[in-house]
Protein backbone atom coordinates (compact mmCIF):
# COMPACT_ATOMS: atom_id res chain seq x y z
CA UNK A 1 0.00 0.00 0.00
CA UNK A 2 1.24 3.35 -0.76
CA UNK A 3 1.35 6.43 1.77
CA UNK A 4 -1.75 7.25 0.34
CA UNK A 5 -3.98 4.76 0.78
CA UNK A 6 -2.94 4.43 4.08
CA UNK A 7 -4.28 7.66 5.34
CA UNK A 8 -7.50 6.98 3.66
CA UNK A 9 -8.22 4.30 5.64
CA UNK A 10 -6.94 6.50 8.74
CA UNK A 11 -9.79 9.15 7.45
CA UNK A 12 -12.73 7.08 6.43
CA UNK A 13 -15.63 6.60 9.50
CA UNK A 14 -15.56 3.52 11.42
CA UNK A 15 -20.00 4.66 11.86
CA UNK A 16 -20.51 1.26 10.75
CA UNK A 17 -19.27 -0.71 13.75
CA UNK A 18 -21.87 -2.36 15.83
CA UNK A 19 -19.66 -2.55 18.71
CA UNK A 20 -16.46 -1.27 19.73
CA UNK A 21 -13.18 -4.09 20.80
CA UNK A 22 -14.18 -2.90 24.52
CA UNK A 23 -17.77 -4.04 23.73
CA UNK A 24 -16.85 -7.34 22.31
CA UNK A 25 -14.31 -8.21 25.15
CA UNK A 26 -17.19 -7.47 28.03
CA UNK A 27 -19.20 -9.61 25.96
CA UNK A 28 -17.02 -12.41 25.72
CA UNK A 29 -16.38 -12.36 29.24
CA UNK A 30 -19.79 -12.26 30.46
CA UNK A 31 -20.37 -15.76 28.02
CA UNK A 32 -17.16 -17.33 29.23
CA UNK A 33 -17.85 -16.65 32.68
CA UNK A 34 -21.58 -17.88 32.86
CA UNK A 35 -19.69 -21.16 30.66
CA UNK A 36 -16.82 -21.63 33.36
CA UNK A 37 -19.93 -21.43 36.04
CA UNK A 38 -21.45 -24.18 34.40
CA UNK A 39 -17.80 -25.84 34.24
CA UNK A 40 -17.36 -25.23 37.77
CA UNK A 41 -21.03 -26.56 39.00
CA UNK A 42 -20.43 -29.84 36.91
CA UNK A 43 -16.91 -30.58 38.38
CA UNK A 44 -18.32 -29.70 42.09
CA UNK A 45 -21.31 -31.99 41.70
CA UNK A 46 -18.54 -34.71 40.07
CA UNK A 47 -16.44 -35.00 43.26
CA UNK A 48 -19.36 -34.49 45.28
CA UNK A 49 -20.66 -37.91 43.88
CA UNK A 50 -17.23 -39.29 44.02
CA UNK A 51 -16.92 -38.52 47.90
CA UNK A 52 -20.36 -40.36 48.52
CA UNK A 53 -20.66 -43.98 49.60
CA UNK A 54 -23.69 -46.09 47.75
CA UNK A 55 -26.13 -45.15 50.47
CA UNK A 56 -25.65 -41.53 50.34
CA UNK A 57 -25.52 -41.85 45.99
CA UNK A 58 -28.68 -43.67 45.95
CA UNK A 59 -30.54 -40.99 48.74
CA UNK A 60 -29.00 -37.98 46.56
CA UNK A 61 -30.05 -39.36 43.21
CA UNK A 62 -33.37 -40.25 45.01
CA UNK A 63 -33.53 -36.27 46.00
CA UNK A 64 -32.83 -35.49 42.44
CA UNK A 65 -35.22 -37.19 41.12
CA UNK A 66 -38.00 -36.15 43.44
CA UNK A 67 -37.72 -32.58 42.70
CA UNK A 68 -37.44 -33.58 38.98
CA UNK A 69 -41.01 -35.15 39.86
CA UNK A 70 -42.66 -32.32 41.68
CA UNK A 71 -41.87 -30.05 39.18
CA UNK A 72 -43.09 -32.44 36.24
CA UNK A 73 -46.35 -32.17 38.93
CA UNK A 74 -46.60 -28.82 39.41
CA UNK A 75 -46.35 -28.32 35.67
CA UNK A 76 -48.70 -30.73 34.83
CA UNK A 77 -51.20 -29.05 37.62
CA UNK A 78 -50.73 -25.66 35.93
CA UNK A 79 -51.50 -26.89 32.21
CA UNK A 80 -54.88 -28.14 33.95
CA UNK A 81 -55.78 -25.09 35.65
CA UNK A 82 -54.78 -23.24 32.18
CA UNK A 83 -57.33 -26.01 30.38
CA UNK A 84 -59.72 -25.42 33.07
CA UNK A 85 -59.39 -21.04 33.15
CA UNK A 86 -59.85 -21.51 29.48
CA UNK A 87 -63.10 -23.98 29.69
CA UNK A 88 -64.81 -21.49 32.31
CA UNK A 89 -64.28 -18.55 30.00
CA UNK A 90 -65.65 -20.29 27.30
CA UNK A 91 -68.62 -21.12 28.82
CA UNK A 92 -69.37 -17.23 29.50
CA UNK A 93 -68.52 -16.81 25.98
CA UNK A 94 -64.87 -15.31 26.50
CA UNK A 95 -62.00 -16.01 24.54
CA UNK A 96 -59.02 -15.06 25.32
CA UNK A 97 -54.99 -15.33 24.14
CA UNK A 98 -53.05 -18.33 25.75
CA UNK A 99 -50.66 -15.43 27.31
CA UNK A 100 -53.70 -13.71 29.42
CA UNK A 101 -55.26 -17.02 30.80
CA UNK A 102 -51.93 -18.02 31.89
CA UNK A 103 -52.20 -14.79 33.85
CA UNK A 104 -55.19 -16.28 35.56
CA UNK A 105 -53.31 -19.36 36.94
CA UNK A 106 -52.29 -19.52 40.57
CA UNK A 107 -50.39 -22.06 42.41
CA UNK A 108 -53.93 -23.57 43.43
CA UNK A 109 -57.29 -24.18 42.19
CA UNK A 110 -59.33 -21.64 44.35
CA UNK A 111 -57.78 -19.05 43.80
CA UNK A 112 -57.28 -19.83 39.99
CA UNK A 113 -61.08 -19.96 40.34
CA UNK A 114 -61.48 -16.45 42.09
CA UNK A 115 -59.19 -14.80 39.43
CA UNK A 116 -61.37 -16.42 36.12
CA UNK A 117 -64.64 -14.98 38.16
CA UNK A 118 -63.30 -11.72 38.74
CA UNK A 119 -61.78 -10.82 35.26
CA UNK A 120 -65.25 -12.19 34.04
CA UNK A 121 -66.88 -10.11 35.77
CA UNK A 122 -64.71 -7.34 34.96
CA UNK A 123 -64.24 -8.08 31.75
CA UNK A 124 -68.15 -7.99 31.23
CA UNK A 125 -68.91 -5.05 32.95
CA UNK A 126 -66.57 -3.36 30.50
CA UNK A 127 -67.97 -4.84 27.34
CA UNK A 128 -72.15 -4.06 29.04
CA UNK A 129 -70.16 -0.44 29.47
CA UNK A 130 -68.47 -0.03 25.56
CA UNK A 131 -72.01 -1.51 24.08
CA UNK A 132 -74.16 1.31 25.80
CA UNK A 133 -71.72 3.88 24.74
CA UNK A 134 -71.67 3.21 21.52
CA UNK A 135 -75.58 2.49 21.29
CA UNK A 136 -76.03 6.28 23.63
CA UNK A 137 -76.17 8.86 20.24
CA UNK A 138 -77.49 12.11 20.21
CA UNK A 139 -81.54 12.12 19.71
CA UNK A 140 -82.75 13.11 16.42
CA UNK A 141 -82.50 16.96 15.90
CA UNK A 142 -86.04 18.35 15.93
CA UNK A 143 -86.57 18.91 12.21
CA UNK A 144 -89.05 22.12 11.59
CA UNK A 145 -90.42 23.77 14.72
CA UNK A 146 -94.08 24.01 13.24
CA UNK A 147 -95.71 21.18 12.13
CA UNK A 148 -97.38 20.81 8.40
CA UNK A 149 -100.62 20.77 7.56
CA UNK A 150 -102.29 18.48 5.54
CA UNK A 151 -102.92 21.15 2.62
CA UNK A 152 -98.94 21.32 2.92
CA UNK A 153 -98.39 18.16 2.79
CA UNK A 154 -100.52 17.66 -0.11
CA UNK A 155 -98.49 20.25 -1.85
CA UNK A 156 -95.51 18.18 -2.29
CA UNK A 157 -95.28 16.99 -5.73
CA UNK A 158 -95.17 13.13 -5.95
CA UNK A 159 -91.74 12.46 -7.74
CA UNK A 160 -92.70 9.12 -8.22
CA UNK A 161 -96.27 9.95 -10.56
CA UNK A 162 -93.73 12.30 -12.14
CA UNK A 163 -91.12 9.70 -12.95
CA UNK A 164 -93.73 7.68 -13.89
CA UNK A 165 -95.64 9.94 -16.43
CA UNK A 166 -92.14 10.81 -18.10
CA UNK A 167 -91.45 7.20 -18.33
CA UNK A 168 -94.79 6.55 -19.81
CA UNK A 169 -94.26 9.35 -22.77
CA UNK A 170 -91.04 8.60 -23.30
CA UNK A 171 -92.56 5.03 -24.01
CA UNK A 172 -95.47 6.67 -26.60
CA UNK A 173 -92.52 8.84 -27.94
CA UNK A 174 -90.27 6.00 -29.02
CA UNK A 175 -93.06 3.52 -30.61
Amino acid sequence: MDEQTKQEHKQEPKSDLKYTDADVDKIIERKFAKWQKQQDEKVAEAQKLAEMNATQKAEYERDQLQKHLDELERSNAISDMVSESRKQLSQRNIDLPDELVQMLVADDAETTKARVDSFAETFEAAVAAAVQAKLAGNAPKKGNATPLTKAQIMSIPDRALDYQSKRHCSKTHSQ
